[in-house]
């Protein structure tokens, strides 16, 4: 995307911060993690004209120093790759993580199961096999919202568009916005950023 592009995305959607080229922070030395933390958010508000508020590490990889990196840069927590919570944000040094709830991405049951165990959180696993029980994206989608719905909690959706052409899984991103939008009455929809005040 270029520069124009970008700034016409985040007047609908909230744009995060991502670093620069897309490294391991847990791999790199701190002052070019710090680099890549601070100069990602510099140049999205450079280029949005607004705050950036949250950061996604990639990989979703991120330890102490990172996240003491990421609150010093002025980003109010992190987004994880976290599969199947519908939990509120959960307040860890000083920052706001956000969990995720589904990726728009055609996993297998087993990538549900290793991420449960990497981040310790059996609960989602759980509630895969409870409520969701299908590696279908959209169906688990559509499953997990209602529980959310039913039960309380926090639907997250997120992804990769590379990853979405890679699958070809455009139109049933769209089709599971569109579920969203005809149920966005039932629900407030909050940017991550606007998730702090729930920690």
């Amino acid at each position: 995307m270029n520069t124009q592009q970008i700034r016409e995305l985040s007047s609908s959607f909230e744009i995060g911060g991502h670093t620069i080229h897309h490294g391991a922070l847990t791999q790199m030395k701190e002052e070019e993690a710090w680099r890549e933390i601070a100069d990602s958010k510099s140049w999205l508000e450079d280029t949005i004209g607004r705050s950036c508020r949250m950061f996604c590490p990639p990989m979703g990889a991120f330890s102490r120093p990172p996240l003491e990196m990421i609150r010093r840069a002025s980003f109010i927590g992190p987004r994880t790759v976290e599969l199947g919570s519908l939990d509120l944000p959960r307040g860890r040094a000083g920052l706001a993580l956000m969990p995720t709830t589904v990726q728009a991405y055609p996993h297998g049951l087993a990538a549900f199961a290793r991420n449960a165990i990497k981040r310790r959180t059996f609960a989602n696993l759980w509630r895969f096999v409870a409520f969701g029980r299908t590696t279908d994206w959209p169906e688990l989608a559509r499953r997990l919202l209602h529980q959310a719905l039913d039960s309380g909690g926090v639907f997250h959706l997120w992804g990769h568009s590379w990853e979405l052409d890679e699958a070809d899984q455009w139109t049933r991103l769209d089709e599971v916005l569109q579920m969203m939008r005809e149920i966005a009455g039932n629900a407030p929809s909050l940017e991550n950023g606007q998730s702090r005040s729930c920690c």
